[in-house]
């Protein structure tokens, strides 16, 4: 029973185009910053600006992206207009003492959709779901007639 609800407070895999980072493992430079170990019980509009009151002398901030649904809670993304503003940003203020718990920072695994569209690599997120469908299929066996 206590093995259930564990599992019941794992977050999801996929958070819209933005995922979680894994817990080990070393995730290149990018402008979208994840962070984790927020108090959940702090109000989305006083979190929001919280952040950005944080971590804007570092770099331009293009969006906070902090989600309340359950199992997501006490997680948010930072999208900067650059690497080295996020990096800046990760260096200064990892393990930062927020709302009474010590802030965790790592970059997302992916670029978020603005820096995408911005780059010109953006992928519409349908295609990108099916190119992940068509490339973990297994292949089928040719038969033998």
């Amino acid at each position: 029973r206590a093995r259930s609800n564990f599992l019941r407070l794992l977050p999801p895999r996929r958070v819209s185009a933005m995922s979680s980072p894994p817990e080990s493992g070393l995730l290149l430079p990018n402008p979208t910053l994840y962070l984790s170990n927020i108090d959940w019980k702090v109000q989305k509009p006083l979190l929001r600006r919280a952040l950005y009151t944080l971590l804007s002398p570092y770099g331009k901030i293009l969006d906070i992206v902090a989600l309340r649904r359950p199992g997501l809670q006490g997680q948010a993304f930072v999208i900067y207009d650059s690497e080295r503003s996020a990096t800046e940003a990760k260096s200064a203020r990892d393990g930062f003492l927020f709302f009474g718990k010590h802030l965790k920072i790592a970059f997302a695994r992916e670029k978020s959709d603005r820096v995408s569209k911005r780059d010109g690599t953006y992928v519409p997120r349908d295609r990108r779901h099916l190119k992940d469908l068509v490339a973990a299929s297994p292949k089928p066996a040719p038969s033998a007639t």
